[in-house]
């Protein structure tokens, strides 16, 4: 799997795409997209369990990507 990250000024997007099958297109390889707000208050730490519940919540191994 691949993760694919867009970090702005008031949003951090990201997508996940498989990367299994390449003679498919783009928008049928993405598993799923989410976006959290940008925060400068926010530890790394706090992103990382952010990141990890979305994953979580989409049944998305994180050791997969």
């Amino acid at each position: 799997m691949l993760l694919a990250i867009h970090i702005g000024n008031h949003a951090i997007s990201f997508a996940v795409f498989t990367t299994d099958d390449r003679t498919q297109s783009v928008s049928e390889r993405l598993r799923f997209r989410a976006e959290i707000a940008a925060k400068p208050i926010r530890s790394a730490d706090e992103y990382a369990v952010l990141l990890g519940q979305i994953f979580a919540m989409r049944g998305c191994p994180t050791a997969s990507i």
